[in-house]
């Protein structure tokens, strides 16, 4: 929210119980007990966000007036609640936001995260058609847990130094993504076992919090590898996606701007995960996002609200097709309750 700070415009308003006052020293207070803004657009290099509707509910706030005479800026702002409807933001460029410069980031929920995602791949590398089962518990992948099914003996999936891979009965050791970082965060490595057959013994897993928390911070932003082969990419065409995850309690985000999720045990914070044809789009859809609280900033003042719900989709196409994907996010509806901007 901090970084759309370039251009904005509105359409039409409405509202009730709508107060102007002079506040002293160049200062306005407004307050209304209700307050609809409709049509907005807003814009910054890189990002288009357009917001249908915007509800506020027993709103007080100090405007103050530059001695340059131009436009009123927000000093102070008190919303008993607050309702976006029809969201839609959407990426136009390359993120001009190096993540690691945001601060230490905390993904607590990633800790908790649970549940599955299954792949149908038509006409594999290896084999002709094979069906993937990845579990997720506790926030960690895996690999002994994981299942490549297909006609004959089983393959199986795992972890090692050089990569994430497949051991396909007959085929040998077949690379999916390769690692070009000498550090992989989260990762713990197949081993094998000792005496000369040397066979795998355990074949690794991904803590998905440290992983994701260790590319974030690191500076410039980088992936830890790349796909293995041209070959590997055009399976995208040919594979089918679908799961759903749950994501645990707690922080998600830096310390300036975060959400701290709730609500794992009501079910709520459900993600699933769906494609049809993965290279032409993937959609990822939180029909209950609950957070307890959240903070961020909006144009340098901090903005810190009580719970928060969310209807959120994100949809991203053309992956595996070009150097960056379309990425949109949709939110039907997001409430805040008890938003406060500025400072204390």
């Amino acid at each position: 929210m901090h970084i759309l700070r370039e251009t904005g415009r509105t359409g039409a308003s409405d509202g009730a119980g709508l107060q102007l006052a002079a506040a002293g020293d160049g200062a306005w207070r407004v307050e209304a007990e209700r307050l609809e803004l409709r049509a907005l657009r807003f814009e910054h290099p890189g990002l288009e966000v357009h917001v249908a509707r915007a509800q506020f509910e027993r709103l007080s706030a100090t405007l103050r007036s530059p001695a340059d005479g131009t436009a009123p800026q927000l000093v102070q702002a008190d919303v008993g609640a607050m309702q976006l409807l029809g969201v839609e933001a959407r990426l136009t460029g390359a993120p001009r936001v190096d993540p690691a410069a945001l601060g230490p980031w905390r993904l607590e929920a990633l800790a908790g995260m649970r549940g599955a995602l299954h792949a149908f791949i038509s006409d594999a590398i290896w084999v002709l058609d094979v069906e993937v089962r990845l579990a997720i518990e506790r926030g960690c992948i895996d690999f002994n847990r994981t299942t490549v099914a297909h006609l004959g003996p089983d393959s199986h999936m795992g972890i090692s130094r050089g990569g994430i891979h497949v051991d396909a009965p007959r085929l040998g050791r077949k690379y999916l993504y390769l690692f070009t970082a000498r550090e992989i965060p989260g990762a713990q490595f197949e081993t094998r076992g000792a005496g000369r057959s040397r066979g795998v013994t355990d074949r690794g897993r991904l803590d998905l919090r440290a992983f994701v928390e260790g590319l974030l911070s690191h500076q410039p932003f980088a992936l830890p590898g790349r796909m293995a082969n041209r070959q590997l990419e055009a399976t995208l065409d040919r594979t089918r996606l679908t799961g759903e995850l749950v994501l645990g309690d707690g922080r998600l985000g830096t310390q300036d701007h975060h959400l701290v999720l709730a609500g794992q045990a009501q079910g709520r914070n459900r993600v699933i995960v769906s494609a049809a044809v993965l290279s032409h789009e993937l959609v990822l859809r939180l029909p209950e996002l609950a957070a307890e609280r959240a903070c961020t900033a909006w144009q340098g003042l901090p903005v810190r609200s009580g719970p928060v719900s969310a209807d959120l989709s994100l949809r991203v196409g053309g992956l595996g097709l070009g150097p960056r994907p379309d990425v949109t996010l949709g939110l039907g509806s997001l409430r805040l309750q008890d938003v406060h901007v500025g400072t204390d």
